[in-house]
């Protein structure tokens, strides 16, 4: 289902089909926890989008590896080397899943969003030193 057919869901819609393991639902079900504008924070619920970012990830959306990569990198809990750790290996798994849909997606798509991962990889190399422990996104 398109994002945009996502978007004009009614909220018990949304849930119904996040529910039913739909990965654009469960994505947007965890947006819904996170306001960008209204807070310092970037979500007021953390722990509730984690719990949909993972569902959605787990049913192999590249989209929600890559949210669940920034809300461990910029949102649950202070800055450690494990959590980083969780943000590194779930922007790799983002990347990798990527460059395997690639032919599926559109060119300009791709190439913008694996310069999205690679950031993502890059930031959190940064602030483990350098270092990649080799961990998993879930």
């Amino acid at each position: 289902m398109s994002d945009v057919m996502m978007q004009d869901l009614t909220p018990c819609v949304l849930l119904e089909a996040a529910e039913a393991d739909i990965a654009d639902a469960q994505i947007d079900v965890a947006q819904d926890y996170c306001d960008n504008k209204a807070t310092k924070s970037l979500c007021k619920q953390p722990k509730e989008a984690e719990k949909w970012l993972l569902r959605a990830a787990r049913n192999g959306s590249e989209d929600a590896a890559f949210s669940l990569g920034h809300l461990y990198e910029l949102e649950i809990g202070g800055v450690d080397a494990a959590r980083i750790a969780k943000a590194l290996a779930c922007y790799k798994l983002s990347l990798k899943r990527l460059e395997d849909a690639k032919d599926a997606t559109d060119r300009q798509q791709y190439k913008s969003l694996t310069r999205i991962a690679k950031l993502g990889i890059e930031r959190a190399l940064k602030i483990l030193g350098g270092k990649d422990p080799a961990g998993k996104c879930y």
